[in-house]
Parts: C-alpha cells; sequence; structure tokens
C-alpha cells in the first residue's frame, strides 16, 4: 500500500464467495478500502506503533503516513472487524511514552 501496488482483487482471487476473509494488512488506513470492497470481514494491522507517544486526553500527537485514521486498538469500520495492534519496537525517534508495548492473541468464533 505504501508503494500503491496493492491489489485486493489479485489478494483475494479464488476466495470462494462469501467465505470468511481475514486481511492481514500492514497499514491500518487501507481498512476503508477493505470494508467498501464488502469481502473482507476482519482486518489485522499495525505499522502505527499507536503513534509511539501517548499523551491523556489529547492522544498520539505523531503518527505514520497510512497509520492516522485507525492508528491503535479496535474499530468497526462499516460491517468489517479491524484491529490495530501498537507492536513491541519502534521507529525514529527511539521512544515510547505511556504506550506499551503489545503482542495480540486474536481468537476468531463463528458468528
Amino acid at each position: 500500500m505504501w508503494e500503491r501496488h496493492h491489489d485486493l482483487d489479485a489478494a483475494l482471487d479464488g476466495v470462494p464467495d462469501r467465505a470468511p476473509v481475514v486481511l492481514l494488512a500492514h497499514e491500518p488506513d487501507f481498512a476503508d478500502q477493505a470494508a467498501a470492497d464488502g469481502r473482507v470481514q476482519v482486518q489485522l494491522s499495525g505499522h502505527s506503533h499507536g503513534g509511539q507517544v501517548y499523551l491523556p486526553f489529547i492522544g498520539s500527537p505523531i503518527l505514520p503516513y497510512l497509520g492516522q485514521k485507525y492508528p491503535r486498538g479496535y474499530y468497526r469500520v462499516g460491517a468489517m472487524h479491524l484491529y490495530t495492534n501498537v507492536g513491541v519496537g519502534m521507529i525514529r525517534p527511539l521512544v515510547r511514552f505511556l504506550n506499551r508495548p503489545e503482542v495480540t492473541l486474536a481468537s476468531l468464533h463463528p458468528a
């Protein structure tokens, strides 16, 4: 997505109609496109690191490109579920403040 070479149709080619689809998309802001397509039920993302710095009552003051709209946690985007994990690493500047590293265990169950 960052390089604009993504192709959701190619990624889902051969998936039977009405099959449950979990999309692993590094950049969480792709969720708007995935949800609008209608074939994806769950998107799991990362990329934003939750901003690395989290300020109470303000949130994350700096967020990366394609990680600004859905930077951390669970969202409903239309009928689709999105979870953005803040991860355990950092990018420059190498600081995390009030943004605990995270490893997520996702359990998927039929509706």
